[in-house]
């Protein structure tokens, strides 16, 4: 079912940021938990494909893919080439269609999941992406990486899978707690 695939999988605040000011990824700490939707992620992936940008933030957290749930390889996509020390991370650069090319191949078959907001949005720009999977952290955040900002692109339709009514919109709905997140 997930053979070949190319999925965004991104987990972000209710205002539609992936990370906040400064590439915090504070937010994402709470009590929060990810469901079925996630661990069939995880066990579908066959390679990661990440822009350099989300590589580092989260190596200078210290953090692992799916926080060490998930290995295989790890393409970077990147402008500087630079030498990693991973054996299951190797730096790719060029157009979208020519680095999902190079990460279906290492997925062997399996699903290739996009993180970082640049990669998805060439991704999305060249067709290329198959399905999104939003995890929707409940803050606002009001500043920070935006999910998805590109001008040059024509709105893009996004259909619901699963169970979801396709017609009927989903709802979020929150109270309000005044605390700050630092």
């Amino acid at each position: 079912m997930n053979g070949g695939l190319v999925r965004w999988h991104v987990t972000m605040s209710v205002d539609g940021f992936i990370a906040g000011p400064g590439d915090s990824m504070d937010f994402l700490s709470g009590p929060w938990t990810h469901g079925p939707a996630a661990d069939e992620v995880v066990a579908g992936a066959g390679a990661v494909l990440v822009g350099r940008r989300s590589y580092e933030v989260g190596r200078a957290l210290g953090q692992k893919v799916y926080g060490g749930a998930w290995s295989g390889p790890i393409l970077v996509l990147t402008h500087r080439p630079d030498e990693v020390d991973d054996p299951d991370v190797r730096c790719v650069s060029g157009a979208a269609a020519q680095v999902v090319a190079e990460a279906r191949q290492a997925a062997a078959g399996r699903a290739v999941v996009l993180i970082g907001a640049d990669v998805a949005r060439q991704c999305v720009r060249a067709g290329l992406v198959d399905d999104l999977l939003i995890h929707v952290v409940p803050v606002l955040l009001g500043s920070g990486v935006r999910l998805f900002a590109d001008p040059d692109v024509s709105p893009v339709r996004l259909s619901p899978l699963g169970q979801q009514d396709p017609v009927r919109l989903p709802d979020l709905r929150y109270a309000i707690r005044p605390t700050r997140l630092h």
